[in-house]
């Protein structure tokens, strides 16, 4: 069945209502950008770390202090003019069963 005319012309006028709220939306959409390009662009806060929540272990369990050597010479370049640039310190708790397996 072929569409009324009626009908044809209120989806024509549905259609050009949307468009023109399409068109006033990406309007404002370029003011809002000229504006924030105009203020220098949008500025976001600095954040800090947060601090380990983790607890250290009791100092009186025991340690063993690991050192992993570095390489003796630069992988890329094969330079040995190597420095210390930091260090990683972990602690993990070994568990050990109380019947010695």
């Amino acid at each position: 069945m072929a569409p009324s005319s009626s009908a044809a012309e209120s989806s024509s006028t549905t259609l050009r209502l949307e468009l023109e709220e399409l068109a006033a939306t990406a309007s404002r959409d370029e003011i809002a950008a000229e504006m924030a390009a105009r203020t220098g662009g949008t500025t976001i806060p600095a954040h800090t770390r947060r601090k380990s929540v983790r607890k250290p272990f009791p100092e009186h369990l025991p340690r063993e202090r690991i050192i992993v050597p570095g390489p003796p010479a630069c992988a890329c370049c094969g330079s040995t003019k190597l420095s210390k640039l930091g260090e990683n310190i972990t602690e993990t708790l070994e568990a050990s069963h109380a019947n010695g397996r």
